[in-house]
């Protein structure tokens, strides 16, 4: 058992384990008994074998977990459950994806919900993650208090994987500094996450592909292997570099 204060409710109470990215993520990743491999950052070549991810027990208490599994759950319908056809191209070069009826500002707030958990959490596996103290306070507000977040906070875009004969990855979420504006990267299994995170709005030249308003949601196609992350990460388990 663990006593702590919640960071959601500010209350000090029993603490539960809380996934940054939700299980059932890491559990669709299984098509065997055999547990997943986790490459570690800090320590190249070393890897740690885990059933169902990365989870913290000082973030939430039970009742405060339980506000954001609707949202989890729709997360999960998304991004594994709904068909991704191909619009444009195809899937040997590269190609355009879209997902038909999808609530955006359901997965808005699911995509918020991790973001916002990255951020709090204290594991070192997310000490990447930096939020400014209103934009963390605004996702908080959104994912507990269910505000709907507005059209221009938070916009993203969906990289879509493309197949491969390399198995399913998730990376940890991470922000950085693009174009002087902060980004956060978000990963699930075959798709990458851009997601705005600074306080003003982004520039113009991205608003058009970041922004979502109807309820078709629109994919951009890559080769994972020959994406940074693939490399950074295989230079991670030679023992050639952190990222």
């Amino acid at each position: 058992m663990n006593i702590g204060i919640c960071n959601r409710c500010n209350k000090m109470k029993e603490l539960c384990k809380s996934h940054i990215v939700p299980k059932s993520f890491f559990v669709s990743m299984r098509d065997n008994p055999n547990d997943l491999i986790q490459v570690s950052v800090r320590l190249p070549g070393k890897t740690v074998k885990r059933k169902i991810g990365i989870y913290d027990t000082n973030l939430l208490c039970q009742q405060c977990e339980r506000k954001t599994s609707s949202i989890d759950d729709y997360g999960k319908e998304v991004f594994l459950d709904m068909a991704c056809s191909v619009i444009h191209g195809n899937e040997r070069s590269g190609c355009q994806y879209e997902i038909e009826n999808v609530d955006i500002i359901r997965l808005k707030q699911f995509l918020i919900a991790v973001l916002w958990r990255a951020a709090v959490s204290q594991r070192p596996e997310f000490e990447s993650v930096k939020l400014e103290k209103k934009v963390r306070q605004k996702a908080k507000k959104i994912v507990f208090e269910e505000v709907t977040p507005k059209h221009s906070e938070f916009p993203f875009l969906i990289i879509k994987y493309l197949p491969s004969d390399f198995g399913p990855v998730i990376v940890n979420p991470t922000s950085f500094v693009f174009e002087r504006c902060r980004w956060a990267k978000l990963f699930f299994p075959g798709y990458c996450v851009w997601m705005y995170v600074g306080r003003r709005a982004p520039p113009v030249i991205f608003r058009k592909i970041i922004s979502y308003s109807s309820s078709t949601l629109y994919l951009f196609g890559m080769k994972y292997t020959t994406s940074s992350t693939f490399k950074s990460a295989m230079n991670v388990v030679a023992g050639k570099d952190t990222y």
